[in-house]
Order: structure tokens, then C-alpha cells, then sequence
């Protein structure tokens, strides 16, 4: 079943859903949406994000359920209760671990990592059970790809918390508002004041979009996808803005292009031929000492030998485009003859070049050790380093060449907008 089975989970800020194929490679057949809301007389391609547990903080619904249930819900027994609603934004721009909480609407924490993975858990059991009713066999999460959506902005930090999230699978006063009435139980808001309340969001679009316009890209379409490009108002608003530079075009059921999207990379990957590094990525190194261009603090001496250490050795340099699964090799040796191991550490930065892993914007991203044995050839053994770009993740390989002995580790980019994924 490998490669052709499919299941794409676009975890969204307001509402979430999932897509899917059971169909092989070469078919060329759109994916499947899971319809939502049928109990409610509704018939939509994503439910709402949020999710209900009970005061033992066990999962009880997800969704038009979660939200359902908790609306009915009388005053006491909903404080005992813990509801969760647009929580995925919650980790953008936050510091994140494991023990890092979330607040509920009750006002009480929970440990934001069982938040996500009970969300991630029900849309992986609902997404199996649907397949295998409408398919008329059981299956198992190990017969899929799944295909993760992530924010492309989200800092890897988040990006790595919903990886684990998958893996392991208050009342606000009423305020006076100019322009706007409410009466029996319904609120009136005039035409003008509504448009008002997308001048934040239309204008922050814009700016980015001149930004990347005033660029030498030759860009002659803009792409309007996702939820947000059902808005009649913003698509009036980027036509009226743009469209003497550009075409701007809207799929049909722009909401469903990303998760759809999604299904489609998964068959075949290489669909995205190549990608933009947000970084400039490195490892630290030694070179031999040169005091008329090295940091005398950064000199250290072994054997007979003086060394420059934290030398920032570029690997990938900020918006250069790798191909997919590109592949860079490099070598290494030790600085000393008795040396029995290896340790390879990776940087990241912003800026295009950089001479030291501890200058500033320098962050590290990954570290791991390659053992080293046998030592009879003394500094000249090697160590071979091997980069896949091009992926949703850089993924390293070392291996020394005496041994045999290797170490790979992946480095979480920014480069990507979905998690790949073997199975939850």
C-alpha cells in the first residue's frame, strides 16, 4: 500500500479536516473530503478546531460535538469542564516543551501536548474509520502516508511540538460598540463597521505583498487558498490592489485546496521541485590557526598543531534554492591522533555569512556524536557528511569511513509547510 494511500490532516486555527486516497499512483483521481455536520443538518469540508474533555481531563469530542455539547452545557457543569477553541495559535510566537499549558475556557491548564495530541488522535481514529466504512475493509494507520499541514511561518520549535503532538498519538463582558446594536437576542452591525474589522488583517496581506512585488521575481500570479480566500472581501480587496501587476486567481473551493494540496504531495513529493532555504544553515568546525585572521581566544593546540575552534562552515545559504532530495557531501578528519569520536554540531541563522557559530543571530539547531574506534590512521581517517536538502526537514548522515560506524539526526527547517509523516 505504501506510497499511494494517503491521508492529509490540514489542522487549521478555526476548523480542521482531513483528505484522502486509496487509490493507486497512476490514477489521477482528486482526493476524498470528509464531509462534517450532517447531524447538524450541515454538509461542510472541516469541522471546527476545538475540542471538549471532562474534569478528569479525559477526551470526550472534537468538533461540531465538542462545540455542541458544551454550549448546552448549564453554567456549573461547564466550568467543570475543559473546552478548547482555536488553540492551535497558541503556539505561534511561544516558547515551547513539554510541559508548556494551555488555558481553557473554564479559565483552568492543561498540559498543551495532550491538547493536541487528543485532537490529532480523533482525526487519525475518525479518518480510519470513514475509510474503512466507505471502503468496506479495515485499515490501519501503518497502510497510510499521512501528511501533517503546519503554518510555513511557525517557528520549528512548533513545528517539532505538533511532530510530537503526532507521534504520541471565561465569560467576556458586553461592551458598547460604535455602530452596531443588538436587540431580542441578535446583533445588527452596519456594512461599514463589518469591513472594518478586516482593515488589520488587509492591510498587514498588503504590506507583505508590495514587499515581495517590489523584489526582482518576475511573479505574475497571485494564488488566493485556503479558508480565508472564501472571503468575498479580501479577494475584492488584493484585485483592487494588485491585479494591474498581477492575475490574481482563486481556486473553487479555495478552503479545500491546502488539504487536497496536501494529498497530492504526499503521492509524489517531487511535485515541488525545489525550495527557498528561510536560513542560512552551518556546522562548526576546526581550521588550522592563522593569528592574522582567527580570534586568538578561539586558538587551542593538540599534539603540535594549533587550531582555530567555532569556525561556522556555510552548508545552505539563506534563499538559495535547493532541489529535491538534493544531496551535499563533505568530509572530515580529527584534529588528533587518539580522537575516538566526533562531534558534529549545526547552526542557523538569518544573515548570509557568518566566521563564528557564537557570533550573534547564530542559533543551533541539532548535535550528535560519530564514534571513531579504530585510531590507527591516526588524523587522517575520515568522517563522511552527507546533507539531504529539499525535503520538508535537512536530514544528516554521518558515517566514519574507517568504522563504518554512523550517526544521522534530522535538523527541523523552516523551509517547509507540512510534516512528513510515516504513520501517528
Amino acid at each position: 500500500m505504501g506510497d499511494s494511500y494517503i491521508i492529509a490532516i490540514d489542522f487549521g486555527t478555526a476548523y480542521s479536516g482531513y483528505a484522502y486516497t486509496v487509490t493507486s499512483k497512476e490514477d489521477q483521481i482528486d482526493p476524498v473530503l470528509k464531509s462534517w455536520g450532517k447531524e447538524l443538518g450541515l454538509e461542510t469540508p472541516k469541522t471546527p478546531t476545538c475540542i471538549l474533555f471532562n474534569e478528569e481531563e479525559e477526551f470526550l469530542n472534537f468538533g461540531y460535538e465538542a462545540k455542541t455539547a458544551y454550549i448546552n452545557m448549564r453554567g456549573e457543569e461547564a466550568k467543570n469542564h475543559y473546552f478548547f477553541e482555536a488553540f492551535k495559535m497558541a503556539l505561534y510566537g511561544a516558547k515551547l516543551n513539554k510541559d508548556v499549558t494551555i488555558t481553557a475556557a473554564n479559565g483552568k491548564s492543561m498540559n498543551a501536548l495532550k491538547v493536541f495530541t487528543s485532537a490529532l488522535s480523533y482525526l487519525k481514529e475518525n479518518a480510519l474509520t470513514t475509510i474503512s466504512t466507505k471502503a468496506g475493509k479495515t485499515f490501519i494507520a501503518s497502510d497510510f502516508t499521512w501528511v501533517l499541514t503546519v503554518p510555513a511561518i511557525w517557528d520549528p520549535s512548533a513545528k517539532q511540538f505538533m511532530r510530537e503532538a503526532a507521534t504520541r498519538v471565561t465569560t467576556f463582558p458586553l461592551e458598547t460598540v460604535q455602530g452596531a446594536s443588538w436587540h431580542g437576542g441578535s446583533i445588527k452591525i452596519t456594512k461599514e463597521k463589518m469591513k472594518s474589522f478586516f482593515d488589520e488583517s488587509l492591510n498587514g496581506i498588503s504590506k507583505s505583498l508590495r514587499e515581495i512585488l517590489n523584489e526582482d521575481f518576475n511573479i505574475q500570479f497571485i494564488l488566493l487558498v485556503g479558508g480565508y480566500a472564501e472571503s468575498k472581501i479580501l479577494r475584492f480587496h488584493i484585485k483592487s490592489e494588485f491585479s494591474h501587476q498581477c492575475k490574481v486567481l482563486c481556486p473553487f473551493r479555495a478552503q479545500e485546496a491546502i488539504v487536497k494540496g496536501a494529498v497530492q504531495f504526499g503521492r509524489n513529493p517531487e511535485v515541488v521541485a525545489s525550495r527557498k532555504s528561510a536560513f542560512t544553515y552551518g556546522i562548526a568546525t576546526c581550521q588550522s590557526f592563522d593569528k592574522s585572521k582567527h580570534k586568538a581566544e578561539k586558538k587551542f593546540t593538540t599534539g603540535e598543531d594549533d587550531f582555530c575552534n567555532d569556525i561556522f562552515m556555510k552548508l545552505v545559504e539563506i534563499d538559495e534554492g535547493v532541489d529535491w532530495n538534493e544531496t551535499k557531501e563533505h568530509i572530515f578528519n580529527p584534529v588528533s591522533a587518539d580522537q575516538t569520536a566526533m562531534n558534529l554540531r549545526f547552526y542557523r541563522t538569518e544573515r548570509k555569512n557568518a566566521k563564528y557559530v557564537d557570533e550573534w543571530g547564530i542559533e543551533d539547531v541539532a548535535s550528535f556524536f560519530v564514534n571513531m574506534p579504530d585510531t590507527t590512521q591516526g588524523v587522517k581517517r575520515e568522517v563522511r557528511l552527507e546533507i539531504r536538502f529539499g525535503s520538508t526537514e535537512i536530514t544528516a548522515t554521518a558515517t566514519d569511513l574507517v568504522s563504518g560506524c554512523g550517526r544521522n539526526s534530522s535538523i527541523i527547517v523552516h523551509i517547509a509547510e507540512c510534516l512528513w509523516l510515516s504513520e501517528f
